[in-house]
């Protein structure tokens, strides 16, 4: 089923949200986001996917969405799917040149795809990386960083700089602080593994990182605001506990944070980037939330085993700001000291 109140109008810009019966009032303030975009609502395709979404929902949002010519909602059920197969749906229904994820529970900032797509228009890039605030439940904020130093006002980098891989950390490897041309993605045929249960935001913007041929990077714009709840790593969380009494987690399906990095890692270097210091950053945060965890002492050691090895490999990362190497050396510090490396 399909309600799709485009008319003939081919809009430069798409913006993608997959839904799954996220609470109207959040979906709401999307919305409101969207609407206040200085680039105008108008002038942009918003292309609205209700996944396995209750029926009561799915009308609420039908009314809540009528009558704007630049909204394509579609109702999906396809029970087992995960987010992937959602997202893969809201590709392709976009006919945008260029594409932005917003998630139904977050906001972009007023000039977000106005200031992003007229840089991308000036540089011709294929993908730009911005940064977003975070905003969580004690209302504490801080910002995903990239490496560049923010006195650099928007750098291009060529396919091959090893700066780009850099730039992907943090903010680089999450949907919501990326612009993508859709040219780039078809021609690739990039799309997201709909096999990975977290983290396949990760090897999409790899894969589209490593194919891009100029990679646009906005250090000190903040375009996003991402509001943290059931992200990543409580979806990880979740996972282990539902899992942990079957057996070992190390299963082939690449779930287990631990392999999850050490694939990531391989992964980006087939592309051509190097991910080092995502990697450590990801260890370090993942060590934070499963060993002070309620999780059972073998899915601990598990990740500990799994970090060592890869730890074991990596160099140090090399920063080009100093706070962010400051930052990284904490991380290397803290994941040496519960892999026993030091």
């Amino acid at each position: 089923m399909e309600k799709d109140s485009r008319n003939d109008v081919r809009r430069r810009v798409s913006v993608l949200t997959p839904v799954h019966n996220t609470p109207i009032d959040l979906f709401k303030r999307a919305f409101e986001s969207l609407k206040a975009q200085s680039f105008g609502f108008s002038d942009i395709e918003w292309i609205v996917v209700l996944h396995n979404c209750r029926e009561k929902y799915e009308q609420a949002v039908i009314h809540l969405l009528h009558g704007c010519p630049n909204i394509c909602c579609r109702i999906l059920h396809a029970e087992g799917t995960g987010v992937s197969y959602a997202r893969n749906a809201t590709l392709r229904a976009a006919q945008g040149e260029y594409i932005f994820f917003l998630d139904a529970d977050d906001e972009m900032k007023p000039d977000c795809i106005r200031r992003v797509v007229a840089e991308m228009d000036k540089s011709r890039a294929s993908t730009a990386i911005f940064t977003a605030e975070v905003r969580s439940r004690n209302g504490a904020r801080t910002l995903y960083w990239t490496d560049t130093p923010a006195a650099v006002p928007s750098p291009l980098f060529e396919r091959g700089d090893v700066r780009i891989g850099k730039s992907m950390c943090v903010s680089g490897m999450v949907l919501w602080a990326r612009c993508y041309r859709r040219d780039l993605l078809e021609e690739k045929g990039i799309r997201f593994n709909e096999a990975f249960q977290y983290g396949e935001d990760f090897l999409f913007n790899i894969e589209a990182t490593g194919a891009a041929e100029r990679v646009c990077v906005f250090p000190d714009f903040c375009g996003y605001i991402y509001y943290a709840g059931l992200g990543m790593t409580n979806e990880m969380l979740e996972t282990f506990r539902s899992r942990c009494s079957r057996g070992d987690l190390r299963e082939a399906d690449g779930n287990h944070p631990g392999i999850f990095l050490q694939r990531l890692y391989r992964y980006g270097k087939t592309r051509g980037l190097d991910l080092t210091g995502f990697i450590w950053k990801q260890m370090a945060v993942f060590g934070w939330v499963i060993l002070f965890s309620d999780l059972p002492g073998k899915v601990k050691d598990e990740f500990v085993e799994a970090a060592r090895c890869l730890a074991d490999t990596l160099c140090e990362p090399v920063m080009e700001c100093r706070d962010r190497q400051k930052e990284m050396e904490e991380d290397v510090r803290f994941v040496r000291s519960f892999t026993h490396l030091e």
